[in-house]
């Protein structure tokens, strides 16, 4: 299990999560077990649950270091998939970069809660520019 301090609401948890290859997952919030449905990012469709997380498609895997999530050639954000505050494992989808005519999902390569998205749609990016900062 991976262990993140969430805040929500201005409180402070302690989160620990299962498997994200399996749905739902185990999530412990403060020691009480918590099922999370995931999305179906192949279909779209998205299943009701208490927080959302996403499945790993194919996609680029972008660089990161212990704390951001860059991208990894120039293009425009067609698409943001994370909002801060949410816990973000290797592998999920971060957003979806245009680059040559070609949409690309970039997908984190850590885990971490999300502390802060620095892009939106339509956004411009060159290569390197970092697109979410992680706790």
């Amino acid at each position: 299990m991976s262990i993140f301090k969430v805040t929500v609401n201005d409180r402070l948890y302690t989160v620990e999560v299962g498997d994200l290859s399996t749905s739902p997952v185990e999530v412990l919030v403060d020691g009480e077990p918590v099922q999370v449905e995931l999305d179906d990012a192949d279909s779209g469709n998205r299943r009701q649950g208490p927080r959302r997380a996403t499945r790993r498609t194919a996609g680029i895997t972008a660089k990161a270091t212990e704390t951001a999530i860059t991208a990894p050639m120039p293009g425009r954000i067609v698409r943001v998939s994370v909002q801060e505050g949410e816990i973000a494992g290797a592998g999920v989808e971060v957003c979806v970069l245009e680059t040559m005519k070609m949409e690309q999902s970039i997908r984190s390569s850590i885990a971490g809660v999300i502390k802060e998205v620095k892009v939106e749609a339509g956004d411009s990016v060159a290569a390197g520019d970092v697109l979410v900062e992680l706790e």
